[in-house]
């Protein structure tokens, strides 16, 4: 197989693509690169000559390698772990979260069959694997005083406190003793603030673990929507080959793994404790996420329907605190076409609220959101972008030292300015 990248100066997504289709190209997008695979070429391809006006081609080193019962196969993973699962698989094309390798269908089998935290799937079509949004020149209109009193209210002391008592544990692994008394803690910071709390009990394989629910009613009449911000509160250490023993006594202070996600929950709790809401709010501490998203699962098949129904949105932060791009980015993961308009707000809060720079995928993989897609409900995940992936999840290295506060306090402001949309303060 032949591989280049392309990376446009300029021209439209269509005239880009349409170059591709007449050379015979399959082309995957990945934010402002597109990786194209020579499909169908008799002999090798002079790449430069597919070049013209504003776009280019850097050919693959090693694209060429593997035999002809090799395919392309995209990876999405959380942090390294495909690569420490598998360090002998080459990698063609990384994208921190996502990469791209060859494999022979044997290999694939196998892989696909392993309990490893990552998704790989065969390269068949054309197609977006994530996109970089463009800032609008202006804000699409003047931004209300309260929702920018709002936004500021996000507080760094409080979200540093609350992610420093989390990642003093030294493990929040969900069948520990240590997740217990984590889970006790938030449970009484929460309902210190006046929020309805719930405890959810969640079977896992070895044992149970719980869920937190803090729900806040709103104060208008008639039926409320609802819109829910999650994260998972279990933190893990994994072997570096994903076996199936897993110790749940090994160090895994689980600072950004999910830690941050878990300090943003409260601290957004925080923030809409203080001011009147007229449609409800759930906010969520899963347990189990780790050992493969039963909180949510468990979560989604006791909804009710008439809950169900009443669900607007489902916001899920799971590592949103190392700094893995030259600039502040937040990865935007939903379903199509389930998540597409929360997805939308998403970003234009960012835009809005925020200097954060933005990418969308609609190729949602293994966090709490996906249970809530597969149920057809509108979910989206906000993550740190991934253009070097994070290192040092499911480990012991997973510390406050590598924790960037800066991105996770504009995410949490990007989240308030749309959370504050769908509850209508």
């Amino acid at each position: 197989m032949q591989l280049a990248i392309c990376r446009p100066s300029g021209g439209s997504f269509e005239a880009i693509t349409d170059v591709f289709d007449k050379n015979g190209l399959r082309w995957l997008k990945f934010g402002d690169e597109y990786l194209c695979q020579a499909v169908g070429h008799a002999g090798p391809v002079a790449w430069q000559e597919l070049a013209g006006p504003g776009y280019s081609f850097k050919e693959v080193i090693g694209g060429s390698k593997g035999g002809k019962d090799h395919e392309l196969f995209l990876v999405t993973q959380e942090g390294r772990l495909f690569q420490r699962a598998y360090p002998e698989v080459p990698v063609l094309y990384d994208r921190g979260r996502h990469l791209v390798v060859s494999l022979d269908q044997r290999q694939a089998g196998q892989i696909i069959a392993h309990p490893a935290r990552f998704a790989v799937s065969p390269v068949t079509r054309n197609e977006i694997v994530f996109d970089a949004l463009r800032r609008p020149a202006t804000p699409p209109h003047p931004i209300d005083p309260r929702m920018k009193n709002l936004v500021d209210s996000i507080d760094r002391a409080n979200f540093a406190a609350v992610l420093t008592e989390l990642a003093t544990f030294p493990t929040r692994h969900s069948l520990s003793g240590h997740f217990r008394d984590a889970a006790k803690r938030m449970r009484d910071r929460l309902q210190l603030m006046g929020y309805e709390i719930q405890l959810q009990d969640v079977a896992l394989p070895g044992g149970t673990t719980l869920n937190i629910i803090a729900d806040k009613k709103g104060a208008a009449a008639g039926e409320r929507s609802m819109t829910l911000v999650t994260a998972h509160l279990d933190s893990i250490n994994h072997r570096a080959d994903h076996g199936h023993v897993e110790d749940p006594t090994a160090p895994a202070p689980g600072a950004d793994d999910n830690g941050s996600g878990s300090s943003g929950v409260v601290e957004l709790a925080r923030v809409f404790s203080r001011i009147p809401i007229q449609q409800d709010l759930r906010l969520i501490l899963f347990g189990g996420e780790e050992q493969g998203l039963f909180g949510s699962k468990r979560h989604v098949s006791q909804l009710s329907a008439a809950d169900r129904t009443r669900i607007t949105a489902v916001v899920n932060m799971d590592m949103i605190a190392e700094l893995n791009t030259r600039s502040p980015t937040v990865l935007l993961e939903g379903g199509d076409p389930v998540s597409k308009e929360m997805v939308s707000a998403l970003a234009a809060a960012a835009h809005a609220h925020t200097t954060l720079n933005v990418n969308t995928s609609f190729h949602p993989h293994d966090s709490d959101h996906v249970p809530f897609i597969e149920a057809g409900l509108p979910a989206a995940l906000t993550i740190e972008g991934n253009d070097d992936a994070n290192h040092n999840i499911h480990s012991a290295n997973d510390t406050l030292d590598h924790v960037n506060q800066d991105l996770g306090l504009e995410i949490l402001r990007m989240i308030a300015g749309f959370v504050a949309g769908r509850v209508k303060v």
